[in-house]
């Protein structure tokens, strides 16, 4: 009777056990996806949560910008003769 008993108890933990092995396991997932979407979410933005493709063509004018400065300053130069 009582190894029938002790049975029992091991049969009851380990069902125990298997069920919040799953539910750790479902939560890991949900919290793995709720990650995954935030990165996706961060990854469409840019710094200061600015649209990334207005980033972008905001730093090629300011590239431009500085290849004109350049340009520019190497003409004056050259006018100067330095």
């Amino acid at each position: 009777m009582q190894a029938l008993v002790r049975v029992q108890a091991r049969v009851r933990a380990r069902r125990v056990r298997l069920s919040l092995e799953s539910q750790t396991e479902q939560q890991k997932l949900q919290q793995q996806l709720v990650n995954e979407a935030r990165v996706r979410e961060i990854e469409g933005l840019g710094y200061y949560g600015v649209p990334k493709n207005d980033i972008d063509s905001f730093l090629g004018r300011v590239s431009q910008v500085f290849v004109y400065l350049s340009i520019g300053i190497k003409a004056g130069c050259w006018m100067l003769g330095l």
